[in-house]
């Protein structure tokens, strides 16, 4: 006689830490799903949680096919070339409830929205490669109550003067962006509800002329009452050798009253020296409020460009060390940050301990690093 057939019942909790385990290699997943079917519930969620779509329409094809699986997503990415409509949008989002990020590349959907649409709020959502983005962009902006994150990337396009009324105008707690215009940026906070609701601002690659400047000023009068958290990339700063602190000033940094930190990268290989004293100087002009001035070097220059490496030490260090000793308060942490090998950043600390003795000594200033993976 055979012996009866015996089902192994284990927890569901220990199908769960093994899909989780799993959830990188998606066709052991797909294998492992049609075997169990305990679980299928969690593998629904791993394979389903980010679905990307080169069209529209396939996107209305797979809801009207496995209308089960809908829920499941949470990041939907549309990567279009062809033109598609705000109204395909709208049925695409009605039919995931649980959405929390959208991306949208190349192509932008155009159109207006049903005037009876419900917007809803959503965590993340971001342009990449748009050039083309214009008036369409507030098109899809109303159709959120709420963004925690708007990011743009390469979202060009020209600025209507001509301002259509959105669906809604949402609230917009952070505003990121790459190689997009000031215009751009400008425009969205004005038109949407950022102002008195904004705590962060990040402007990767968009600082290198004074008439950027003055746009970053005005965005930060906007803002000043509520923002939290400033994050930039001034390359105009590698023109500023005489004068230090004129980016700072004309930016007019001290009004952002509530500014708790400021976060600045440097991704050129300008004088370590002009990069260093210029972004320091934001020390003298930070509002009362700030907390924290993290300054991020992504690598540094060949030694050619330290120029006064082994030169005596020029009046202008000695300012911006009595500067950060007096202008600096104690509570206020100042940090040098590097991403590279911890050969570089001996090298960096050496430099500076030797130019800044008294801003090192008294711990007003930090040289640390990032190690890359591999290093």
């Amino acid at each position: 006689m055979s012996a009866a057939s015996t089902t192994l019942c284990l927890p569901a909790e220990l199908w769960d830490r093994v899909i989780d385990c799993l959830h990188d290699d998606k066709d052991a997943l797909m294998r492992t799903s049609l075997v169990c079917k305990a679980w299928t519930p969690s593998s629904h969620f791993h394979l389903f949680h980010t679905m990307r779509f080169h069209e529209v329409p396939f996107a209305l094809q797979f809801i009207a096919t496995v209308p089960h699986l809908v829920a499941s997503v949470r990041s939907f990415n549309l990567s279009s070339t062809a033109p598609s409509t705000v109204l395909d949008l709208c049925t695409v989002l009605d039919a995931m409830p649980n959405l929390t990020r959208l991306r949208i590349t190349s192509c932008c959907p155009s159109g207006l929205p049903p005037p009876c649409y419900r917007a809803r709020p959503i965590r993340r959502l971001q342009f990449a490669n748009c050039p083309g983005l214009s008036d369409e962009l507030f098109d899809i902006l109303g159709l959120f109550t709420s963004i925690e994150h708007l990011h743009f990337y390469m979202a060009g396009g020209p600025v209507s003067s001509q301002t259509q009324p959105m669906l809604c105008r949402p609230v917009i707690r952070k505003l990121s962006s790459s190689r997009t215009s000031l215009d751009r940026i400008l425009d969205v906070i004005c038109r949407t509800s950022a102002v008195g609701n904004m705590e962060t601002l990040s402007l990767d690659q968009g600082v290198g002329t004074w008439y950027e400047v003055n746009q970053v000023a005005e965005v930060l009068d906007t803002l000043r009452s509520t923002l939290l958290h400033l994050e930039l990339a001034p390359d105009i700063a590698k023109y500023l050798s005489e004068t230090p602190g004129l980016l700072w000033k004309t930016m007019n940094l001290s009004q952002c009253e509530a500014l708790e930190s400021l976060n600045l990268s440097s991704y050129s290989y300008a004088n370590i020296r002009v990069t260093l004293q210029v972004y320091l100087a934001a020390v003298q002009a930070a509002p009362p409020g700030l907390r924290t001035l993290y300054i991020h070097l992504h690598s540094l220059p060949p030694r050619s460009r330290w120029y006064d490496m082994d030169e005596p030490l020029s009046a202008c260090w000695n300012d911006l060390d009595t500067m950060l000793l007096t202008h600096g308060r104690r509570d206020l942490a100042v940090t040098v940050q590097l991403r590279g090998k911890s050969a570089s950043v001996e090298i960096l600390r050496t430099f500076i301990a030797g130019r800044l003795p008294g801003a090192v000594k008294q711990g007003r200033l930090l040289v640390v690093e990032t190690v890359l993976p591999g290093e």
